[in-house]
């Protein structure tokens, strides 16, 4: 896909996003930081727009490296069992 700048809304401000994916993507990912933004707003209704910012970036980071380390464990389990089986298998021979 053609590189192309996509205007986004993000908690009152305007942003032009640049990039090659397409534009309705572009636009979830938008609704969906300007959305944590919000509650997190909603939360602390006292902190700046830039702490509201940094701390729905942390958020954001702390869902995704739990989510991350997850799939590594799983993938972990899958290739010790993958192992057993294939030795199983190579007994078997």
């Amino acid at each position: 896909m053609k590189k192309g700048t996509i205007k986004v809304n993000i908690f009152g401000q305007e942003y032009p996003i640049v990039g090659d994916e397409d534009e309705s993507y572009i636009n979830e990912l938008a609704q969906a930081v300007d959305g944590e933004m919000k509650k997190n707003s909603d939360a602390a209704p006292m902190l700046p727009a830039s702490r509201i910012a940094v701390l729905t970036c942390l958020n954001i980071m702390d869902r995704y490296m739990k989510y991350k380390k997850k799939q590594q464990k799983e993938l972990q389990e899958i290739m010790v069992r993958c192992d057993a089986l294939l030795d199983k298998i190579n007994k078997g021979k």
